[in-house]
């Protein structure tokens, strides 16, 4: 082979390559959550009911890891989880958490089953739950899951906006 057609070769290759770099992701949440690595969250949630004056609902919290095993494909992990309730109220009206009797059970089952899930485009997400997954406890970590997806669906949004 000669020196001009080797050149041509790496030419030809190096444009192939440059293309097939040039091809976003195939999932929006993949320009956020490299693949091959971990990323450490802490989620918090509280869900408040108020009638005649009276205030309950449970506050929940949980250290979460989310493991990128391969290009839009995911692995959450939740552990550390708390469960807690209202105790009273403060004098400007918020509310003051305490223990639940149930936070072992809810840290338990929300540690049991790591959830596998894909994203799709920009937001089609597809959850695959072990088998014996509490509904509510799934539940939950679909709430943790859009938390994680609505910053960049924003994100990408904003880039749109012209100031």
């Amino acid at each position: 082979m000669g020196h001009n057609e080797l050149r041509l070769l790496l030419f030809l290759s190096a444009v192939a390559l440059s293309n097939a770099q040039d091809e976003g992701p195939s999932c929006l949440m993949a320009k956020r959550y490299k693949a091959f690595n971990k990323y450490d969250y802490f989620y918090q949630t509280e869900s408040l009911n108020a009638l005649n004056e009276a205030v309950n609902g449970p506050e929940a919290s949980c250290k979460v890891e989310i493991a990128v095993p391969g290009t839009c494909s995911y692995i959450l992990r939740t552990t550390e989880c708390k469960l807690r309730e209202t105790t009273g109220v403060t004098a400007d009206g918020n509310p003051v958490f305490g223990a639940s009797a149930a936070t072992e059970d809810f840290r338990t089952a929300m540690e049991k089953h790591p959830l596998k899930f894909t994203v799709e485009g920009d937001d089609q997400i597809k959850l695959f739950p072990e088998e014996g997954e509490l509904i509510n406890i799934l539940n939950i970590k679909r709430g943790i899951i859009s938390a994680l997806v609505v910053p960049v669906l924003e994100e990408d949004g904003n880039k749109e906006m012209v100031c």
